[in-house]
This record gives C-alpha cells, sequence and structure tokens, in this order.
C-alpha cells in the first residue's frame, strides 16, 4: 500500500494507522527470516520454505515458535541478536507438533465436557431439591447478558440443536440446556449448580484452564510456540496442581515451580489432571492415554536431533513426558 492510499484511507476512516509490520512477499519473508534473524534453510532448502509458506502455514505463525531458541547476546558478536542454532525446518517440526497437539487436546476437551455433562445432569436427577427447571432459570437471570440469551435462544433453531427440544429458553430443562451452551457457557452453568450443591469430586476451580486450552486449540493458537518461563507475570500456579506434581518422581521442587509457572505446560497438566478425574469410562480413558503416548514416545521425538543443542526443548519434554508417563500408568486408573 503506497502512502498516498494510507493518507487517503486515515482521511476516511479517521483513524491513525501505522506500520509496525509491513506485508512481506514470501521472497521477502525468506529473506527477513535469514537476514534479519539468521535463520539457515540448510535442511530442506529455500524452495522447500517457500512452499511451505506458501501452502502449509504462514510467516507470522511460523516464526512465533522462534521464541524457543536464544540469540546472541554479546554487543561484539557477529550475530548479535540473531539466532543460534536456527534452522527453518525446527520451526516446521514445532508447528507440526503443535498442530498434533492441538488435535489432542481438542479430543481430550470433547470427552471432558462430555463427563463433565453426565455427572451434572445425574446429580441433578437425584437431587431431590431441584427440579431441572429452577436452576436453568437462575442461570438465566444470573449468568447470562440479554445479548447471551439472544444467542443462546438462536441455538434452539439451529438443525442441530432444535432436535432436542421444541421450548423457548425459559421451559427447557438443564439436560436440553447443556445441548446448546458452549463450553464456556456450560462451565458457567456447571459451576452454578455446584455453588448450590458442592462436592469434592465437582473440579469447579481447576475448570477454567481448561477452558482456555480448549478454546486456543479450536481456533487453531499456538500452544508451544513460547515454553519459556516469563520473567514478569501475575500467573498463579493452580494449587490443587502443584501439590499433585509434586508428589511425581523425579520431578524437583525447582522444575515443578519452573515448568507451572509456564501456562500452556500448566494448563495442559490440569488438563490431563482434570481428564483423569472426570472421565469415567476405562475405555475411553485408555484409548486417549494410549494415543498421547503414541505421540510422547513417537512423533515427538521423531526429529529429536533438530533440538540437541536446546535445553529450554529438552527439559519441557522430559518435564512432559514424565507428567504423561504418569497419568498413563496403571497407577491412576
Amino acid at each position: 500500500m503506497s502512502e498516498n492510499h494510507i493518507k487517503q484511507l486515515n482521511a476516511t476512516i479517521d483513524l491513525p494507522i501505522t506500520i509496525d509490520q509491513p506485508k512481506l512477499s514470501i521472497d521477502a519473508q525468506i529473506a527477513h527470516l535469514s537476514e534479519i534473524h539468521g535463520v539457515s534453510f540448510d535442511i530442506k532448502g529455500i524452495d522447500a520454505a517457500k512452499n511451505f509458506l506458501t501452502k502449509n502455514n504462514y510467516y507470522h505463525k511460523i516464526k512465533a515458535y522462534s521464541n524457543n531458541f536464544s540469540t546472541y547476546q554479546r554487543n561484539d558478536h557477529p550475530l548479535f541478536g540473531k539466532f543460534c542454532n536456527l534452522d527453518f525446518e525446527y520451526l516446521v517440526e514445532l508447528s507440526v507438533l503443535d498442530m498434533y497437539l492441538r488435535r489432542i487436546i481438542i479430543t481430550m476437551s470433547l470427552d471432558i465436557e462430555h463427563f463433565l455433562k453426565v455427572k451434572l445432569i445425574n446429580d441433578i436427577t437425584c437431587d431431590d431439591s431441584e427440579d431441572a427447571y429452577s436452576i436453568v432459570n437462575q442461570y438465566i437471570t444470573a449468568c447470562i447478558s440479554e445479548t447471551k440469551r439472544k444467542e443462546i435462544s438462536e441455538k434452539l433453531n439451529n438443525y442441530y440443536c432444535n432436535r432436542y427440544n421444541q421450548h423457548s429458553l425459559n421451559e427447557i430443562p438443564a439436560w436440553e440446556l447443556v445441548e446448546i451452551l458452549s463450553f464456556g457457557d456450560f462451565i458457567a452453568f456447571y459451576e452454578l449448580y455446584y455453588s448450590f450443591h458442592p462436592t469434592k469430586d465437582s473440579m469447579v476451580n481447576n475448570l477454567k484452564p481448561v477452558q482456555w486450552l480448549r478454546n486456543a486449540a479450536a481456533h487453531n493458537n499456538c500452544i508451544i510456540n513460547d515454553l519459556n518461563v516469563p520473567e514478569k507475570s501475575t500467573f498463579q500456579i493452580n494449587k490443587t496442581i502443584n501439590t499433585f506434581v509434586s508428589k511425581i518422581d523425579g520431578i524437583s521442587s525447582t522444575t515443578r515451580e519452573k515448568k507451572l509457572s509456564n501456562e500452556s505446560i500448566h494448563d495442559f497438566v490440569v488438563l490431563l489432571y482434570v481428564y483423569n478425574k472426570v472421565v469415567t469410562s476405562p475405555k475411553v480413558k485408555e484409548k486417549a492415554m494410549a494415543k498421547l503416548k503414541e505421540f510422547v514416545d513417537g512423533r515427538m521425538v521423531l526429529n529429536k536431533h533438530y533440538f540437541n543443542k536446546n535445553s529450554l526443548l529438552h527439559s519441557s519434554y522430559n518435564f512432559f513426558k514424565k507428567i504423561v508417563d504418569f497419568f498413563a500408568s496403571d497407577v491412576v486408573y
């Protein structure tokens, strides 16, 4: 876009426009990675990188994984500020692993959502003080805005939802409501019921991280694009999870605190913890854990030689594997 075009657009929308990240052609993206960031293209070459950025992923997303690599820090170093030992294919590999991980997260989140619904509806069914309608009205009154109410009501006319009921939002019981709520809205409904009827196994204090991780995976957000411990953060480690991980052999207190301070790692551990507590079908659980183990022991280490010199990725993998091995062991079932 020319400077004149930008001025014309500014005048039209009456907003200032700044270009901190100008649009780059594929060739310019390759040059930017190489010349500015020191990324090499030795493993598969520049043509393969161009093809990947054209057909498989885009620059902004693939470069995000470079957060897992260090840069030369000495001012007098000829490569000062550029990445140490970073080939483009390393970024591709992390993006592929992230894709597989997101698929696992989505599958496990769907299982969690289903079994949370099973628990909730069963508890309501067995609750003599609840008729399954009053809790719905309390939810509508206390937890949703007029905009959200309209959004949920519109779902009642959706082909996949209206087969469950033929009523308005104010006339449906809990078992119909849960079929039309998004995962986040369902969690709010779930938390409302157990605020009136608390139980030790409700998991209400652990569901938000599951929701955030599930949403990130569902929207194809990067999960493992930055496994560093943030220098400044107000993030609080879940106390239940911290205590739980402290009981796993081979994980020191220093490692536990450091790795759980990374939100992506932390939320995935919460996901596993909730999954193990909530999913009551042994076959479903065993199948999911087998798939996760296959990923950790197989695909994740297929190109492990790419990261021989990366201590962050090594330590993160070792922590991840110990967590997964523990949850996949017979002890947990």
